[in-house]
């Protein structure tokens, strides 16, 4: 099919199935002429055969791409119905998706509150194993179909992650319906209920989690590509987790499942079964002191740090969840939204917290050392993200707010709001101080920037150059070590910029602008 499409596509003959213009074993055009021949010769230089040769070497007319797509998505998106088959047992479910050094215990999941318990050891170590040149081996779908790569034996993920896709698919194909009500209205895709069969003979209990299939995504952000809410959702989790749970992200993973025939690829959420609904139901209480009695200043200030740290462009009441008795527990979902390009941070959006008292007094003692936390361990994680898939323009945001929430709590003890307000836009048109930051950092780091009028109102849009640009899209061997030489010289500059007292008139500005 490759073969005789792209023979139309060039205007080359096509017999039987095979294109006669196709390459020959030497790597050269299959004329009767010798090799260094004048015919030879011009074939190279035609435009149209440059392409089919490029594509044949890329592995594109051989099913060769197509098959290393496969083995990369049996990696990142699992067919847990097959895996599970395959498996037989938890033990080597867990040995094929857990990473072999990763020794802690699951959490325990289908309790009544579905409240992910924090992470006691903060000396945790991650696997980094490379998995570029992993095995595979075939599995059939239980549901029947194509034989499908399974992710080898040294593929990573945590307990928590691998425990919950094994509970949901343990005992079969996992169940999806439409999900309706608030989780449905607040999300930016599809959403969809996935809950284990449920079988008499079995006393386990039934486990339920929130799908979202990529090809259902319908949100629109700036830097943030559709088909890329998945691994967002699971940076989230993965970036809580490492410092301890504490914003109570749910368990999240992705995995792909069949469904009428048709195999959907997406993000796989513990459902909280337990909350009391989104905090929108709520009104939180204008001074602290009862504002505390409802949510404690330490459960607040952890969720604002998570959501400045990836730059959420979406945290608003209706996916922050409440649950257990008072002092509420927070529970932050719905993170396909986050972690844009730092070239694009022109969209936080922290409106479910920013005007709560919580974040207008001085980060305390326990937000402070989660802050330290979260700035030591950043190095970690960023191996981490990059094993996940997350793009090198996330990871960038991911070390800027970082960068600026480790100055802004421990260098300057700022509370929370104002670190917001330098993220945020408050005039739409008007680039926040942050972006500004970036500008400058730029072009300390001798990179072509500029804001651009756009839009019916001319808003002021950050660009970078589109050679740089492409160097972080196209991201491969020979572009990281090209970033990489501008990496330190643009994080020295932020480094400075975020350590400089006027962070704190900047901040002021900002508040006395709302």
């Amino acid at each position: 099919v490759w073969h005789k499409f792209y023979a139309d596509m060039l205007g080359y003959p096509c017999s039987n199935g095979e294109l006669l213009s196709s390459t020959t074993e030497d790597g050269g055009c299959p004329s009767k002429e010798s090799p260094g021949s004048p015919a030879r010769k011009q074939s190279f230089s035609d435009p149209r055969m440059k392409l089919l040769m490029s594509l044949q070497s890329n592995g594109l007319l051989s099913g060769e791409a197509d098959r290393q797509q496969k083995t990369k998505d049996a990696k990142a998106y699992p067919d847990i119905a097959a895996l599970a088959n395959f498996a037989k047992t938890k033990e080597n479910f867990h040995g094929i998706l857990v990473s072999p050094r990763d020794s802690r215990t699951p959490s325990a999941i289908g309790s009544p509150e579905l409240v992910p318990a924090p992470l006691k050891d903060e000396g945790i170590e991650f696997d980094l194993v490379d998995c570029t040149t992993e095995s595979t081996s075939a599995q059939s779908s239980p549901s029947g179909g194509e034989l499908l790569p399974m992710p080898a034996s040294n593929a990573r993920m945590d307990p928590e992650r691998a425990d919950l896709l094994w509970n949901l698919a343990s005992h079969g194909s996992p169940k999806l319906k439409p999900l309706g009500g608030p989780e449905a209205e607040a999300a930016t895709s599809g959403v969809y209920m996935l809950s284990s069969p449920c079988l008499k003979s079995s006393k386990d209990p039934e486990v339920q989690s929130i799908f979202k299939p990529l090809d259902e995504e319908a949100f629109a952000r700036r830097g943030i590509e559709l088909g890329m809410g998945a691994v967002r959702e699971e940076a989230a989790f993965v970036i809580d987790r490492a410092s301890g749970g504490r914003a109570r992200v749910p368990v999240t993973a992705r995995a792909s499942l069949e469904e009428g025939g048709v195999r959907k690829k997406g993000s796989v959420q513990l459902f909280v079964g337990g909350s009391l609904g989104p905090v929108e139901d709520f009104g939180v209480p204008r001074d602290l002191p009862s504002a505390e009695a409802m949510i404690s200043l330490d459960d607040a200030q952890a969720v604002a740090c998570l959501d400045i740290r990836i730059c959420n462009t979406d945290r608003h009441p209706g996916n922050l969840l409440l649950a257990g008795e008072k002092p509420y527990k927070l529970i932050c979902i719905d993170h396909g939204c986050v972690l844009p390009a730092w070239w694009a941070l022109d969209s936080a959006c922290f409106d479910a917290w920013l005007d709560w008292p919580h974040m207008r007094t001085a980060p305390s003692e326990a937000t402070m050392n989660l802050v330290r936390q979260a700035s030591e361990g950043l190095p970690r994680i960023v191996v981490e993200l990059e094993e996940l898939g997350l793009p090198l323009q996330a990871i960038w945001t991911l070390e800027i707010c970082t960068l600026l929430l480790e100055h802004g709590v421990l260098t300057h003890q700022l509370p929370l709001r104002s670190l917001a307000l330098l993220m945020t836009r408050t005039d739409p048109a008007e680039p926040s101080w942050l972006e500004r930051k970036i500008y400058e950092a730029c072009t300390a780091a001798g990179l072509a920037a500029k804001f651009v009028p756009e839009g019916k109102y001319g808003d002021l849009t950050f660009h970078i150059g589109e050679q740089f640009e492409r160097a972080f899209l196209g991201a491969g061997s020979t572009s990281d070590r090209r970033l990489d030489a501008i990496h330190n010289a643009f994080f020295i500059f932020l480094g400075s910029a975020f350590a400089n007292p006027e962070v704190i008139c900047a901040a002021k500005a900002a508040d006395d602008a709302m």
